[in-house]
């Protein structure tokens, strides 16, 4: 199989002009690193983690974008900057030591060193990489049109993210490559040469680069899914985890030494850039360089060392360690209601090298990071700081571990807890900042739907029972249910005393159990219950629903007027405003009054107390519309309410109406019959009053 790898020779602009090195990689101005580094950090079996090479979630688009915008504050995109070298004028030829040392602009070495090497490579203007576009489906890019539109374009950084997520493969990874082969990150005036070969890829030491795997985001993708292939198929490849031969440099005279490979992601390094630097190349390491050159050095694995820790901190994983993936919630979300049955999923990856066990001496469990207790706290967990134990038995480095636990959803309020996993018996982990937000809401609300009563409205004889049902509508989050919550009852509201009309209830403040098993939100709950009225009067019942030994609902404005007695009445007189005359000519307005005796048991009202108001309204038959309707009615079939806001048993009522005879009504004789009714609960006796009118023209 041929081997694809990084190239392994890639000369800079510097070298290409003046400097021809023995060396394998390339060098690169070095940036302040992480920590201090020197050539005896560097281990050659082991350069970097699994758990680290393969977190494809290290960088989001925007922190790769950031990343590479600190690395080239200000791109010299027109070639302004002074450029120092030897020049012919004669011959229109750069010589690397002969000749007049001159200084022009970058653009004109660029345009020179194009004219006598015959290429387009070096031209301005130029496109640093933080602001590199590409479609990788047509290959249409800005380079060397840095303002230029490219229909359906992708930043280098969303390449590099994407090509990342595809293949699991850290996206510092691949920022680290791009640097170490072609120095991109950090160029400030890049050649278009160098993006054709971005990552080295198809670049083999021993032949010219291939020409199909040209092109920016064609090198991304090649290299992050070679990389994945290495990693997937360790044995098809040359190095695997083990002793291994490996040189010093391409040429086999400058020896090699067995290296003992602790892991995939080291091998992987190995199978794309074959050779580990010497002593000498290892020298001149500093922390704020990665080194010079040395006899038979080769450089792309210790720069891809030094670039990876100076710039991204160590690649060498903790024993242990580890990232939260995800969080999920059996209720589809961390806004849980009160009092809800709700369990909440913890996705840990093993970052470190050390592999997690469930059991055992040293189990590793989800802790309180920050407290010993916390209101979340339920019998359900593992210990009252320790809410899980880990699923799985165990877990590798770069596996998944879950942690799954209930929460107490009994007290409404947003709860951050600090979360982290623990060793148990041995150490923490790092704790990666891991504080899922929990809200947790009353969701338990409704309405009144409906109100059904067996007979007779809200009216009884003293002593008397009637059936009543409610049908409540769920309008909260939560769905009520008999068997797995809180017991949904209409109780009381606003008294924890016995209710008055309490007939048989299931207790002396709880009217009904809820009829159905249980009730989603957006349906319809059934409570049934009988009430007595005890005797004579009005009696008042504010109801309301409950979830048992948690919360009460929302009040929903029910409240049940039960009357004791039956509503009678007895018309005294009728007054109209134009005198004793009865004759009305058509288009006529004029006022009525009528005079009646409560001559039931119970008081009247005009609905000011709350109670159903009594009304005047026609007759024979009931809620006709009338002839003699005036736009000043509470409808066609009710004149007026009740003048006094109340009238006890033997008193005198009154009811003032206007009344207006159309201009199209028939000439001749009415009798307009009306009634009393208590508006919503029964119509009193038809005595048969009725007020005279005569039509004429």
């Amino acid at each position: 199989m041929r081997r694809f790898r990084l190239s392994a020779s890639f000369l800079s602009k510097v070298l290409a002009i003046a400097l021809l090195f023995s060396v394998v990689g390339t060098m690169f101005e070095g940036n302040a690193p992480v920590s201090a580094l020197s050539g005896s950090d560097f281990h050659a079996g082991h350069i970097i983690d699994d758990t680290i090479f393969t977190n494809s979630s290290a960088m989001s688009v925007g922190q790769i974008q950031n990343f590479l915008n600190s690395k080239v504050p200000t791109c010299d995109t027109n070639g302004t900057i002074s450029k120092s070298y030897y020049y012919n004028a004669s011959t229109g030829r750069i010589n690397n030591s002969a000749d007049t040392w001159v200084t022009t602009s970058r653009a004109v070495y660029g345009q020179r060193y194009d004219a006598a090497n015959n290429t387009t490579k070096a031209a301005a203007p130029y496109v640093c990489l933080k602001d590199y576009v590409e479609n990788p489906t047509t290959l249409a890019n800005n380079l060397q049109n840095p303002g230029a539109s490219v229909p359906g374009g992708q930043s280098a950084a969303q390449i590099i993210y994407n090509e990342a997520q595809a293949y699991q493969i850290n996206p510092q990874v691949l920022i680290v490559t791009l640097q170490k082969e072609q120095g991109l990150v950090t160029d400030d005036w890049p050649w278009t040469n160098e993006y054709q070969i971005a990552m080295g890829y198809g670049c083999p030491d021993t032949a010219p680069c291939d020409s199909q795997y040209y092109g920016f985001a064609n090198q991304v993708f090649n290299a992050a899914r070679q990389f994945r292939r290495y990693f997937n198929n360790p044995t098809n490849y040359n190095y695997t985890v083990g002793n291994d031969t490996i040189l010093y440099n391409p040429d086999s005279s400058c020896g090699s030494s067995v290296v003992n490979i602790q892991n995939q992601a080291t091998a992987d390094l190995y199978d794309y850039t074959p050779y580990q630097p010497n002593a000498g190349a290892l020298a001149g390491v500093s922390d704020s360089s990665p080194g010079g050159t040395a006899t038979c050095g080769a450089y792309g694995n210790r720069n891809f060392w030094w670039y990876f820790n100076t710039w991204f901190g160590t690649s060498i994983a903790p024993s242990y360690s580890w990232q939260i993936l995800n969080t999920t919630y059996n209720t589809g979300s961390n806004t849980v209601g009160l009092g809800q049955s709700a369990t909440v999923t913890v996705y840990a990856e093993n970052t470190g090298t050390a592999t997690w066990y469930n059991g055992g001496a040293n189990p590793v469990r989800l802790g309180l990071w920050d407290s010993t207790s916390s209101p979340l706290y339920t019998s359900g967990w593992f210990a009252s700081n320790r809410p899980a134990n880990m699923t799985q038995s165990q877990v590798s480095p770069g596996g998944t571990a879950t942690f799954t636990f209930p929460i107490n959803t009994n007290a409404v309020g947003t709860f951050i807890p600090k979360l982290n996993l623990v060793v148990e018996n041995s150490q923490w982990l790092p704790w990666p900042g891991f504080s899922p937000t929990i809200n947790i809401v009353n969701g338990y609300s409704w309405s009144v739907q409906n109100v059904i009563y067996s007979s007779g409205g809200g009216i009884l004889e003293p002593g008397g029972t009637q059936h009543i049902t409610v049908k409540a509508l769920n309008t909260g989050s939560v769905t009520w249910s008999q068997s797995s919550g809180p017991k949904i009852e209409l109780g009381e509201w606003g008294s924890s005393g016995a209710s008055p009309v309490n007939n048989n209830w299931i207790s002396p403040n709880r009217a009904a159990t809820m009829d159905e098993a249980s009730v989603a939100p957006g349906n319809v709950g059934t409570f049934e219950f009988d009430v007595r009225v005890p005797g004579m009067g009005n009696y008042y019942d504010r109801l309301n629903l409950v979830a048992e030994g948690l919360t009460w609902f929302n009040d929903a404005g029910l409240t049940l007027y039960l009357r004791g007695g039956v509503d009678t009445w007895q018309p005294l007189w009728s007054a109209y405003s134009l005198g004793g005359n009865a004759n009305i000519a058509r288009g006529t307005s004029f006022y009525v009054t009528v005079k009646a005796k409560n001559t039931g048991d119970l008081t009247w009202t005009n609905g000011t107390t709350g109670l159903p108001p009594i009304r005047l309204a026609t007759a024979n038959p009931i809620n006709r519309g009338s002839i003699l309707y005036d736009s000043s009615w509470l409808n066609s079939a009710r004149p007026v309410a009740l003048l006094e806001s109340s009238v006890a048993p033997g008193q005198q009522g009154t009811f003032v109406f206007k009344v207006t005879v159309p201009n199209n009504a028939p000439l001749g004789p009415y009798n307009e019959y009306f009634s009393l009714v208590a508006e919503g609960e029964q119509w009193f006796n038809n005595p048969n009053f009725s007020i005279y009118v005569n039509v004429t023209p």
